[in-house]
């Protein structure tokens, strides 16, 4: 048995003390532009939030007990932060999709890696952090 904890609530914390509490599983989207916060939601309505008006973001975890596999078996990502390139560690067998994407939800890399020791390149990539969606597990990773 492991304790896990997962990232269920975002709370949005603004300036004028007020605060909005969003689950995550009604969240569909979350992006940035230069001045707004976006949320699209699962039911397909929107909201949009001047970022100059918030205060804090932050995230609330659930905690759970189930058995899962030891943290030496967990899928993960290497080196983190990487520079020229990343390779994935305790994937699954078989044929691997593999899915970059910016923190704005733009889809930057597609790849098809056949096997876990294969590499993906990411020197052409800005400075910052992303997201890697590897057969339905999402990690993150940041490029220097």
């Amino acid at each position: 048995m492991w304790q896990v904890k997962s990232q269920t609530t975002m709370t949005l914390n603004f300036q004028d003390g007020t605060e909005k509490n969003s689950s995550l599983n009604a969240v569909s989207k979350i992006t940035f532009s230069e001045s707004n916060l976006f949320m699209a939601y699962v039911n397909g309505s929107n909201d949009s939030f001047m970022l100059n008006s918030i205060r804090k973001i932050t995230f609330g975890t659930l905690s759970a007990t189930t058995n899962i596999l030891a943290d030496e078996q967990k899928m993960s990502i290497y080196p983190n932060p990487a520079s020229d390139f990343i390779a994935l560690k305790n994937v699954p067998e078989g044929a691997l999709n593999a899915v970059v994407y910016r923190m704005d939800g733009a889809q930057i890399i597609n790849v098809q890696l056949s096997f876990s020791s294969d590499k993906i390149d990411v020197s052409g990539l800005s400075q910052g952090l992303y997201i890697i969606k590897v057969n339905n597990k999402a990690l993150k990773f940041t490029k220097l």
